[in-house]
């Protein structure tokens, strides 16, 4: 049965910059607590830091340090080095990533809803990033400003008459170059690309674009989305690295063994779960809210389904369903349910959701630290292995102590994950088995790891290093977190000998500026950095 609905059209537009001050607002609120902290928001985030450090002192990637990541994510890292710290710099650009996101949105929400329903949109999207591991900066919070933002620009193209050529050219062009772009910040963004790609080709075909230009548009379209990937490539190739870069980006992925169905199906219940308030959402106003009678109006409702269709097929396509898999979702689900706006059910279904939202993601920082550390177990760590004289290895572990010990890699596969599950065997272009190897005979002066293993470990790699452990190394430092302990192993014939444990609390004083944002108080240190942001929206 379909409700009735106020049909009367909403004019109103609030001023972007207030909505834009008002994102950027609730945005940080949000995200506040993960702000200079490295080890809350997770271990990739940790990796692209140590990445982006290196690589700004020199480093290679995929030469010197291993990573399947597109090139242009680390880059983005490494442009969070201009506020003059790559972790805090990283989240600030997150910050505002996320900002300028949820006003694109907003914008493509007014198309289809009311102003109040549209802000709640961009506001839904903002505050659920944080339930599935966006507080930080996961890939997806970055590549989908630059979907969104295609996605709006087609729409915009579209609205305008083009005369009986049909000539979407340009405007297609640009947004397959956006693509293109997300592209190098992680390649599953591939499915909503070639979406939008047939999209445009049915909306010139629709406006009897001769074949020939028709097949012309094609061939400039798939070049846009290939230029940012075909220059990685050439730039790779121009350095001698092409292999190592075919590699890693494309090879080793297919590579990867198989993971245990019982692990998979939880991850995807798991993930189901977490997106059911939004998919909800979206099937409730399929069913109760009529669409606009306006053809215009009527037609951008239409795509924003299918685009929203399109993302969640993508997604169930992976295979895997980590949780952080619902990132590219929750931009598409906020706009699809804007509509419910329409209705006084559905307004308050939305201030729900965004009530909802508010609430678990803080909850969820919460059990994100339980289950993660936080700066105090990186600032204790630090302090554990401050007298170390070469390279410290961290089988399995928090890699920012990398960076905040000053402490050398001893691998090019420093990304714990690589050496150590049982899936990654065979997968990352070398033995992980001779690895582990080689590294501990150099005779490292600290080891970490976590203890016990984890059931997805390579029992292989775990007992040499276990055995090496047990005859030249003593425990000499332990975190417990959620029932797995963080140890720190010290060679026994070590000169210095290890610390005392009375003598960390002193050591972790003075090295708390490796480890936090070079300012005494990060929340000065962002309110710095934004302000001039905050004065120009206004």
């Amino acid at each position: 049965m379909q409700l009735r609905q106020d049909e009367r059209s909403d004019t109103r537009r609030l001023p972007l910059a207030v909505v834009c001050v008002v994102f950027l607002a609730v945005a940080l609120i949000s995200r506040w607590r993960v702000m200079g902290d490295p080890i809350i928001t997770g271990v990739d985030e940790q990796f692209y830091v140590l990445v982006a450090n290196r690589m700004l002192h020199g480093a290679t990637l995929y030469v010197d340090l291993w990573d399947r990541k597109p090139v242009g994510l680390f880059l983005i890292y490494a442009l969070g080095g201009m506020f003059g710290n790559v972790l805090l710099g990283s989240q600030i650009l997150a910050l505002l990533v996320v900002t300028a996101t949820a006003t694109i949105l907003y914008n493509l929400a007014r198309k289809i809803a009311s102003s109040f329903a549209s802000v709640l949109a961009g506001l839904i999207y903002i505050v659920f990033l944080p339930l599935a591991g966006g507080e930080g900066g996961q890939a997806p919070v970055f590549y989908n400003l630059l979907v969104v933002g295609a996605i709006a620009w087609f729409m915009r193209a579209r609205r305008r008459p083009a005369g009986a050529t049909g000539d979407l050219r340009i405007a297609g062009a640009a947004c397959m170059l956006l693509f293109g772009l997300a592209l190098q910040i992680k390649y599953t963004v591939v499915f909503e690309g070639m979406f939008l790609g047939l999209a445009l080709l049915y909306t010139a075909w629709s406006r009897k674009r001769p074949i020939g230009a028709l097949v012309l548009d094609a061939a400039i379209w798939v070049a846009c989305a290939l230029a940012p990937t075909a220059a990685a490539a050439l730039y790779y190739a121009a350095v001698g690295h092409f292999d190592d870069w075919l590699f890693a980006n494309f090879i080793s992925i297919g590579m990867r063994g198989s993971e245990p169905a019982r692990i998979v199906t939880l991850r995807l219940v798991a993930l189901l779960v977490l997106l059911a308030p939004l998919l909800g959402a979206w099937i409730l106003r399929l069913m109760i809210v009529r669409r606009p009678t306006e053809p215009i109006a009527r037609a951008d409702a239409w795509f924003l389904d299918a685009w929203t269709a399109a993302a969640v097929a993508a997604v169930m396509l992976f295979g895997t369903w980590y949780g952080h898999y619902a990132l590219p979702l929750f931009a598409p689900l906020a706009v699809a349910a804007a509509p419910l706006g329409r209705l006084k059910i559905g307004r308050i279904c939305l201030v729900l959701l965004f009530a909802y939202g508010a609430v678990a993601g803080q909850v969820l920082g919460i059990v994100h630290a339980q289950q993660r550390g936080d700066a105090r177990l990186l600032t204790s760590a630090t302090a554990a292995v401050a007298r170390q004289r070469n390279c410290m290895f961290i089988y399995d572990g928090p890699v920012s102590l990398y960076d905040a010990s000053g402490s050398c890699l001893p691998s090019s596969r420093p990304f714990p994950e690589n050496l150590r599950l049982l899936n990654e065997h065979g997968a990352v272009g070398l033995d992980e088995v001779a690895e582990v190897r080689r590294i501990m005979a150099n005779r490292p002066e600290r080891v970490m790891l976590r203890d016990p293993a984890a059931p997805e470990d390579n029992p292989a790699t775990g007992a040499i290093l276990n055995q090496i452990l047990r005859r030249d190394y003593i425990a000499t430092w332990r975190y417990p977190v959620q029932g797995r302990d963080y140890v720190i192993y010290s060679r026994r014939d070590a000169n210095p000998p290890p610390a005392a444990p009375a003598a960390h609390r002193e050591e972790a004083k003075r090295c708390r500026d490796a480890v936090a944002p070079p300012w005494s108080e990060p929340v000065r240190a962002v309110t710095w950095h934004l302000a001039p942001i905050m004065g120009a929206c206004i």
